[in-house]
């Protein structure tokens, strides 16, 4: 693991992830200017003075005082909701990219294996929006839970962290070895490393608490676990190269020797 998190960290500077990072955040801007410009824009659609019962009146009674609120709390909501949603809508925008990050990872750190799957951008969109929409519907469910047990000695706090360790590590491991093996057999290596993703995860889900650090934490899962699976791989003994899906063999002189 501190293999993996040094190598990591070397590489933060690589030309691939800045590119990676910047067209995350370019896009994440982008999807929220959209946004609020269509909620804006059905706002501003609305007759605010017509609505029915004594709402209508009552705005337009109040005037020009009415228009001053509904501005400066449409701009502080605005703010508020960009705040707290930013995150996960950087997260699931870095989701498309990250097969740049485990080409520049793998292209660095172990140039002798062969092509990886290709993976479409609708593929990566999809795949992005799946671990976004599984993270966010589990959190929802369990959010009754964390307030229940978070007066009991923090225990909301370690349960937020058992559920979304063990759901990011799951979800960036499959990423990671859906590129260079079988759905099944991927199932079957996290299964038998069970231990070390869940670690990964935990890793993950703290810094995904952490402001700014949480931005970063797509990025770093990724290259983490590549790193880890390619040491998982070594023990299993290594790739064959050249293939579309790329099955597990005894060629362990195609990974690099750490």
């Amino acid at each position: 693991m501190f293999s993996a998190f040094s190598k990591t960290l070397g590489q933060m500077t690589d030309p691939r992830f800045m590119s990676v990072l910047i067209k995350s955040l370019l896009t994440a801007i982008g999807i929220f200017i959209l946004t609020w410009m269509v909620i804006w824009s059905a706002l501003g659609a609305v007759t605010w003075t017509e609505l029915p019962f004594f709402i209508g009146d009552v705005i337009t009674w109040m005037g020009d005082t009415f228009d001053f609120l509904a501005v400066s709390g449409g701009i502080f909501i605005s703010i508020f909701l960009t705040y707290f949603l930013f995150p996960a809508v950087m997260t699931a925008s870095m989701g498309i990219f990250l097969d740049d990050v485990c080409e520049a990872v793998e292209e660095k750190h172990y140039p002798l294996l062969g092509k990886a799957r290709d993976t479409s951008t609708v593929e990566a969109i999809i795949n992005a929006l799946k671990f976004l929409g599984i993270v966010v519907a589990v959190n929802i469910i369990a959010l009754p839970f964390y307030v229940m047990t978070f007066w009991i000695l923090g225990l909301g706090l370690v349960l937020y962290y058992l559920i979304n360790g063990y759901l990011m590590g799951r979800e960036y491991f499959e990423q990671v070895a859906h590129r260079r093996m079988l759905p099944n057999q991927a199932r079957k290596m996290r299964k038998k490393h069970r231990g070390t993703v869940m670690l990964l995860g935990f890793i993950c889900a703290f810094m995904m608490t952490i402001p700014f650090l949480n931005l970063l934490t797509p990025l770093v899962a990724t290259a983490m676990m590549s790193h880890l699976f390619m040491k998982m791989a070594e023990k299993e003994g290594g790739f064959e190269e050249g293939a579309s899906v790329i099955e597990m063999t005894g060629r362990k002189d195609l990974i690099e020797n750490q």
